[in-house]
């Protein structure tokens, strides 16, 4: 919500919270004290004006600034400067001739109005000419108006709040003893009694506050395209700037909140709504509960993952002591270490380790290094092998090579084995197994995608060992 403020006492802008304000003043474009330009109300979605108690407002800032040079030079200052006396005679003619204009420019243009009303004055009246007084800009606005009394200068000038709307209720209990009317209108001409009236014969004063004498005192007027609203007064400045930012901030929100679209849309919601709305947000705190689960056993995957990192970046000992880890913990295999068998013997070391998974046996040959595939680690893996079966007379299942090659590489930049290689090692019936393609398949055992049987499988194929295709 963008705000024209006119002639509002300047202070009052920090009581206002989320809208945008403008502000600007009548009295000090004409008074001599400085030259303000007047905005086009279309600029604004909102114009309030206190433009009758724009003599009080501004003696109130004068006072303001006084205090301000006070506390800052630590002197004294004079009650009034600036060229600016309290004996100041308004010129409520500019008014009529600037504000109206742009006032029935407002209301044309959708725009709503609100004012408050404020102390009536009149200029010095020369000869013949007209009388203008403070409210001759707003009779100029809303020709059909017109004034029928003026408040008492003194004693009680005590209104009565005849809205049925909760938000002017609210109002005028919040300043209560504080709200005072200075001026009372009515309409011109009148209008025959009718009992039922057409929506196009229908007053387009509706009144909200009315002095003792029932006139109206306060009043939302329909006025070409638009509203303006005229509030009682407060003649209190520092109370007035309370009333007005109470106005702003809570009152016109609550009566008129097709102004507040921003702030008030979606607010209401039928009642079959707010049950389906209602059933979605359990089910997306559910949806929500089950992710941060799924998110937490993920990540408990990924740090299971992080410590057989040495899959890809070791060799020797410490690479046949992961792939060991590995099939025994990933994939539940009973894993001998052979070569530490032989040791203990005394005999010449043959293949790494003898893994049984599922009840078949299955002999794996570990390599790491610079070197990628070649017939040297063939022709070892064969013959050790063959050696083996010599010497046990037992039957295995399959042989597999598993192979951390090019390891000064990230996993992703390792050249392929040559074509020749993979087939000279399915020729001979060996199996083999990059290292980063076990980190994938004991990834997707760990989340579900593989089961040991199709480990099983894929390990005892002879040749390269691929992932196997997502369905």
């Amino acid at each position: 919500m963008k705000i024209w403020l006119l002639d509002v006492y300047k202070k009052t802008e920090e009581l206002i919270v989320d809208q945008k304000i403008y502000s600007s003043s009548i009295i000090r474009r004409f008074d001599g004290y400085g030259f303000e330009p007047i905005p086009l109300p279309h600029e604004f979605d909102l114009v309030l004006i206190d433009y009758m108690n724009a003599g009080n407002n501004q003696s109130a800032e004068i006072q303001d600034r006084r205090r301000e040079l006070e506390q800052l030079t630590g002197e004294p200052q004079r009650k009034t400067f600036g060229g600016v006396n309290d004996d100041l005679t308004f010129q409520f003619s500019h008014a009529a001739q600037y504000l109206s204009p742009r006032t029935v420019e407002a209301l044309k243009a959708g725009i709503p109005v609100v004012v408050i009303g404020g102390k009536f004055d009149k200029e010095l009246n020369f000869g013949d000419q007209p009388l203008i007084h403070s409210y001759t800009w707003l009779l100029n606005t809303l020709p059909s108006l017109k004034v029928t009394d003026l408040s008492p200068w003194e004693g009680p000038a005590s209104i009565d709040c005849v809205s049925s709307d909760r938000a002017v209720k609210e109002l005028a209990n919040q300043f209560e003893g504080d709200l005072t009317w200075e001026v009372a209108f009515d309409e011109k001409g009148d209008k025959p009694f009718k009992l039922f009236r057409k929506k196009s014969e229908q007053s387009p004063l509706e009144p909200l506050f009315e002095n003792k004498k029932k006139q109206p005192v306060g009043f939302v007027f329909q006025a070409f395209k638009s509203e303006l609203i005229l509030l009682p007064n407060i003649r209190d400045c520092q109370t007035r700037s309370q009333y007005i930012a109470y106005i702003l901030n809570e009152f016109l929100p609550q009566f008129r909140p097709g102004w507040y679209p921003d702030r008030w849309s979606g607010t209401y919601i039928p009642e079959v709504l707010k049950e389906k709305s209602g059933i979605l947000e359990m089910e997306k705190k559910k949806f929500l509960e089950e992710l941060e689960q799924k998110e937490a056993k993920v990540q408990g995957q990924i740090n299971t993952l992080k410590s057989y990192i040495d899959l890809v970046t070791q060799a020797d000992d410490r690479l046949v002591t992961v792939v060991k880890r590995s099939f025994n913990e990933i994939f539940g295999a009973k894993v001998t270490d052979l070569d530490s068998n032989r040791d203990g013997k005394g005999k010449p070391r043959l293949f790494d380790l003898l893994a049984s998974i599922e009840g078949r046996q299955i002999a794996i040959e570990i390599k790491g290094g610079k070197r990628s595939l070649s017939k040297d680690m063939l022709d070892k893996v064969q013959a050790n092998v063959g050696t083996y079966l010599k010497e046990t007379n037992a039957k295995l299942f399959g042989t597999i090579l598993v192979l951390n090659d090019q390891l000064a590489k990230a996993p992703e930049n390792r050249e392929p084995f040559a074509p020749h290689m993979i087939q000279d090692a399915e020729q001979r019936e060996i199996v083999v197994l990059p290292t980063p393609v076990l980190m994938d398949l004991m990834a997707m055992h760990l989340t579900g995608e593989l089961s040991s049987s199709n480990f099983l499988a894929l390990i005892t194929k002879p040749g390269l060992v691929k992932l196997p295709q997502k369905k």
